[in-house]
């Protein structure tokens, strides 16, 4: 968006009145009548934050994973406990059955059966080792809404600068269409008190036509601006977002206390994964090698009428080594996941570091750029000046003219621009050393 706004802002028509300074450091915001037509609501940064907190999906959706990791912990936890079992069974046999030693006979009669049992069927120790696993993924999970948090905030830090450059566009080319009619009535009183050129008034023209087609790109570059950040705060999108501040100006967020790739929440929820991958492969271990243990308590009630039933108690205890190729497989696919799971590891922690170096240059090339473009501003508010005078006088032409007020737009925008970038490029810095919360937007009087 910010390349296409810069080629618009090079189209032929940038005009300000000479007289109007700014402070090099800020730029002043105010879009009631350039969008008075369209429908609109203020926001600001803050409150933005807060709703892409409170409304966005996914942020949704990773609290919806971390709470079905915790439900699978607790499914992992609870196969190390005994499950109690109760049963009905009722039987009618008429007919021939054969005796233990082969014998047959006729017989005719009823069971029935009713009872409950204590069971316990478990590998203890492949158990232990699996729910260990699973207390893992826990965490990588909460580690992961951390990061879909985090991620959350840049995104909307970043959508809401779009949205004040977006603006500070409007306004430039709006000022730029009210000096270039200011200037074109000029060219019409010096061509017709015989001062000019009629050519003056065509050049004034077909600038105004082009200042005009440029207003209505920064308006529409507004809507696609406020479209994105309204998609993501789930808001009307026929609702125009306008930014609450009235001014474009450095901002100075919580600074990053580390920049250390292993504080960055995805790379913390990597190395949980991997810890959670060998936990894995020593509760497969376990369970090709341990035995399973099965024990189970029973008291029946059993006869052959309903009202004459009598009490029995069974006990009964198994130790059960499965040796199956499935078992054998499964270890080796555990073996392949922590392999997988290291190299996730080592993959995000390299990303992570160049993500901090790259965001640390950016920052410190954005706090350059600005007092530059304060200086380029001042210089074009002067050249423009000058030329203005030299045109009222007949000593220019107006080609001039129209050049400097080209140059003078084109470096308001500059300045908006290095703006901008700065505190997008502070608000990088605190998401790639993973240290950015909404804390660090709050303005210095409070929330």
């Amino acid at each position: 968006m910010k390349a296409l706004l810069v080629g618009m802002l090079l189209l032929p028509g940038a005009s300000l009145a000479a007289e109007q300074a700014l402070d090099p450091f800020v730029v002043q915001l105010d879009l009631r009548e350039s969008i008075a037509d369209l429908p609109s609501r203020s926001i600001s940064l803050t409150a933005a934050l807060d709703e892409a907190l409170e409304q966005n999906l996914d942020l949704a959706l990773a609290r919806a994973d971390e709470q079905i990791a915790r439900e699978g912990h607790y499914v992992a936890n609870a196969a190390l406990y005994p499950a109690l079992e109760v049963g009905l069974f009722a039987r009618r046999l008429d007919g021939q059955v054969q005796g233990s030693f082969g014998n047959l006979r006729d017989v005719t009669y009823s069971t029935y059966t009713g009872g409950v049992a204590l069971v316990y069927r478990a590998n203890i120790p492949a158990r232990l080792k699996q729910g260990f696993a699973e207390r893992q993924k826990v965490q990588a999970t909460h580690l992961d809404r951390l990061d879909t948090e985090q991620r959350l905030l840049l995104r909307v830090v970043e959508l809401y600068q779009d949205l004040l450059l977006a603006g500070v566009a409007v306004q430039i080319t709006g000022d730029v269409v009210t000096g270039s009619e200011q200037f074109l009535r000029v060219a019409r009183a010096r061509t017709e008190g015989g001062l000019a050129l009629g050519a003056d008034v065509a050049r004034a023209e077909a600038k105004l036509a082009a200042d005009r087609q440029a207003f209505i790109q920064a308006r529409n570059l507004m809507v696609n601006s406020s479209t994105r950040l309204a998609v993501v705060l789930r808001r009307d999108v026929d609702t125009i977002l306008l930014p609450a501040e009235s001014r474009l100006a450095r901002a100075s967020y919580t600074p990053a206390s580390a920049q250390d790739p292993q504080a960055r929440p995805d790379v913390q929820a990597a190395d949980r994964r991997a810890a959670a991958a060998d936990r894995f492969v020593s509760s497969a271990r376990w369970e090709l090698y341990a035995p399973e243990l099965q024990a189970q308590v029973t008291h029946l009630q059993i006869g052959d009428a309903p009202e004459d039933l009598n009490g029995r108690d069974e006990r009964a205890g198994l130790l059960l080594w499965n040796l199956s190729p499935a078992v054998v497989g499964q270890l080796r696919q555990r073996r392949a996941e922590k392999h997988g799971a290291g190299l996730q590891l080592a993959r995000l922690t390299e990303r992570a570091a160049g993500e901090i170096r790259r965001a640390e240059a950016d920052l410190a090339a954005a706090d350059d750029r600005i007092p530059l473009a304060g200086q380029g501003l001042g210089a074009a508010t002067d050249a423009l000046r000058l030329s203005e005078a030299r045109f009222r006088a007949g000593t220019a032409i107006a080609l001039e003219v129209l050049d400097a007020q080209d140059v003078l737009a084109q470096a308001r925008f500059n300045l908006a621009q290095a703006i901008v970038e700065f505190n997008s490029a502070q608000a990088r810095l605190l998401a790639a050393s993973g240290t950015i919360e909404r804390a660090s937007f709050l303005p210095a009087s409070g929330p």
